[in-house]
């Protein structure tokens, strides 16, 4: 199997607070994102470090959320930093994702299917050598076929986030209160209407970012990437999120965006953001919402409605599932793979059954 280099980046390029290498390779006509992880105090963007999604997002997010014990919260605090300097240790830069295509959420075509996954992994592994090789965010409901075959050829299991995923296919969606709520909210309001973003417009882009820093930095996580205008307007290699705004109809401003991805079964979005000065009754978050479900609905494509917000995704539709994160075993050491092994057991058995009860 041929994988061809065709460009590389620095991810600075496209966050700011994250400092890695993202290099694209060709395989037959496709593109894949690889992206080498880096422990530098930079890289702070979780969707690039491991530690930030793993150790530091999570500390941060016990120690803030109401949601968690006295006795979770002194464990989040005290225990952390000397696991997140052990983490520096064993992982060193040496851990590579693959198709990490630096959003939360990344997506597998169909095209993953047929591919030969150890034969994939073994020339990826030849231009990392010793390297740590893990694919991101697997899912099953999204992807049964691609998730079945890295379990038969042994791949580590590692947990990742609670999302929640809509199949339009059930039409139970039709049942749902909240659901029906939206609907009659977005077929009577008059006063917003739903654009492309104008990438050619500086105003416009400073506005979009303005509103997803807002909600994403300012009211969740500064370890949440803090994307560039670059990575709006141009993206990287053959990627790039396709932007919808709700605008205003008397003054055109901007109230909300949401940044789109697609597959040919699948669509979601890893980047959004609201007014959150406007009166809470204009039900932004539920207008941005129905939106996706409708495009979803229409396009008989399965929605990735991604993690948090748990009970107002479930009212809607959504059922939980879990991302995996797919370790590779065949280059590990047998220290490396016992700990990455021990790592996956201890989250299957604690950190699962938690995140189910808690709907995070």
């Amino acid at each position: 199997m041929k994988v061809v280099k065709t460009k590389s980046y620095s991810t600075k390029t496209f966050i700011q607070n994250s400092d890695a290498l993202l290099e694209v390779f060709k395989i037959y006509s496709e593109e894949i994102p690889v992206l080498r992880d880096s422990t530098s105090n930079s890289n702070k963007s979780y969707v690039t470090s491991f530690i930030s999604q793993y150790i530091l997002y999570t500390r941060e997010e016990v120690l803030k959320s109401p949601k968690y014990s006295k006795r979770q919260k002194q464990l989040a605090k005290y225990a952390s930093p000397l696991i997140f300097q052990l983490a520096k240790l064993l992982i060193g830069n040496k851990l590579v994702w693959i198709n990490n295509n630096i959003t939360s959420t990344p997506l597998y075509n169909a095209k993953w299917d047929l591919y030969d996954i150890n034969r994939l992994s073994k020339s990826i592994s030849s231009l990392y050598p010793r390297s740590i090789l893990i694919y991101k965010s697997i899912e099953p409901i999204t992807n049964p076929e691609l998730f079945h075959k890295f379990e038969s050829e042994n791949y580590i299991p590692l947990l990742g986030r609670q999302v929640y995923i809509f199949d339009p296919k059930t039409s139970k969606y039709k049942k749902k209160r909240s659901y029906q709520m939206d609907k009659k909210l977005a077929e009577k309001q008059n006063r917003f209407y739903w654009t492309t973003l104008d990438l050619n417009n500086d105003r416009d882009i400073k506005r979009v970012l303005l509103l997803y820093r807002k909600l994403y930095l300012d009211k969740h996580s500064k370890y949440n990437p803090i994307y560039t205008s670059t990575f709006l307007t141009r993206g990287f290699g053959g990627f790039r999120l396709r932007f919808e705004v709700l605008k205003e109809k008397e003054t055109d401003n901007i109230v909300a965006v949401q940044g789109i991805h697609e597959t040919e079964k699948v669509i979601n979005t890893s980047f959004i953001g609201y007014d959150q000065t406007l009166p809470q009754q204009l039900g932004l978050y539920r207008l941005m919402n129905y939106e996706l479900m409708r495009q979803a609905i229409e396009k008989e494509k399965i929605l990735n409605m991604s993690s948090g917000a748990g009970d107002f995704k479930l009212k809607r539709g959504g059922v939980a599932s879990f991302e995996y994160q797919m370790i590779y075993q065949k280059n590990l050491s047998s220290f490396q793979r016992k700990l990455w092994k021990y790592l996956a057991r201890t989250l299957n058995k604690t950190a699962k059954q938690q995140m189910l009860e808690l709907k995070v």
